[in-house]
C-alpha cells in the first residue's frame, strides 16, 4: 500500500539528516551548546514523524487494495528513499557517536593534570588562620 505521507516523512528525515551533520560541524568546533540546541531540534522532529507514523492510516483487516504496478512501484521508490536517508542519518550518528567518545576520552585524560595542578597551587597558599595583615611602615 502507498504511504501517502512518504514525502513528508521524507521531508522530515532529511531535515535530521541536515541536523547530523551539523551536530558533527559543532562538535568539530567544540561548540558543545550549538550541539545540543540541534538535538533539541532534532527531538522536535523525531516528534513530528511520529506524528505522521501515527497519523498513517492502515487499511480494515476486510478491505484489500488492488494490487496494481503503479503502486507496487510507489511503494518501492517510498521505501528505498526514506531507508536511505534513514540510513545516512544512522551512519553519521555513529560517527558524531565516536567523535564524541574521543572528545570524552581526551577529556578524561587532562583531569588527572588538572586535579595534580589545583593541588599545587593550594599547596602554596597560606591557610586563612596564618593570613594577617603586614603593615609595612612600622
Amino acid at each position: 500500500m502507498p504511504d501517502g505521507f512518504a514525502a513528508e516523512k521524507f521531508e522530515i528525515l532529511c531535515s535530521v539528516f541536515e541536523r547530523a551533520r551539523a551536530q558533527r560541524a559543532a562538535l568539530e568546533r567544540d561548540d558543545m551548546d550549538t550541539f545540543m540546541q540541534i538535538l533539541d531540534e532534532r527531538d522536535d522532529l523525531i516528534s513530528q514523524l511520529q506524528q505522521l507514523v501515527e497519523a498513517t492510516v492502515e487499511l480494515p483487516e476486510n478491505v484489500v487494495m488492488f494490487p496494481t504496478e503503479l503502486n507496487e512501484h510507489n511503494q518501492q521508490d517510498d521505501s528505498l528513499a526514506l531507508d536511505t536517508v534513514i540510513r545516512g542519518i544512522v551512519e553519521h550518528d555513529e560517527q558524531n557517536e565516536r567523535f564524541l567518545s574521543e572528545k570524552l576520552a581526551e577529556l578524561a585524560a587532562e583531569l588527572p593534570v588538572l586535579r595534580h595542578g589545583t593541588r599545587a597551587i593550594q599547596a602554596y597558599r597560606t591557610p586563612r588562620e596564618q593570613q594577617g595583615y603586614i603593615d609595612r611602615v612600622s
